[in-house]
């Protein structure tokens, strides 16, 4: 399957590196044959694209402007979504993820991520061709697609463990 990675990017704070390098460490891992779409708000810290470009995967980055700047992931994902739609590329599936702790502590959720979801690719990629209704997916679960097909009718949520007892009302 023909995928990107849409990925928002605050590092605040170089004692926050280890952040982004992880992130790529596992982009690296899991998505070395995707193309990435990065937007990188506009105060953090100024190596942040060297770091990114070590790691030779196929990435257009970009720096939110100031002007665009609201304080959130927003801004950055915005700015990754506007790469992406000057390159007229499309693809069967986009990830999107965020520097989860790049701002505050948030080792949890962070490993959370990379063991369920980035880890879970060919899974994940597998339902999607399995049943192509379905339309999206979320880490923490969905009980209903874009297209509104109900995933409790497939059953199929549970080949990822972090859905498995998951459904959400009213369509539980």
């Amino acid at each position: 399957m023909k995928n990107c990675v849409i990925f928002a990017a605050s590092i605040f704070e170089s004692s926050k590196m280890n952040v982004l390098r992880e992130f790529f460490s596992a982009f690296k891992e899991h998505f070395s044959d995707s193309d990435f779409y990065i937007g990188i708000n506009t105060d953090s810290i100024q190596n942040i694209e060297k770091e990114i470009e070590q790691y030779s995967l196929n990435c257009k980055m970009r720096r939110v402007p100031a002007n665009l700047y609201t304080k959130t992931d927003a801004s950055a994902y915005q700015t990754a979504l506007q790469l992406l739609k000057e390159s007229n590329k499309y693809y069967d599936i986009y990830w999107f993820a965020h520097t989860k702790g790049g701002m505050n502590n948030r080792e949890g959720v962070r490993q959370f991520y990379f063991n369920e979801m980035f880890s879970q690719r060919k899974n994940i990629e597998d339902m999607f061709v399995q049943y192509p209704k379905l339309g999206s997916w979320g880490l923490r679960g969905n009980s209903i697609s874009a297209a509104g097909v109900q995933w409790k009718d497939y059953n199929v949520d549970n080949i990822v463990p972090i859905c498995s007892n998951i459904k959400t009302p009213p369509f539980n």
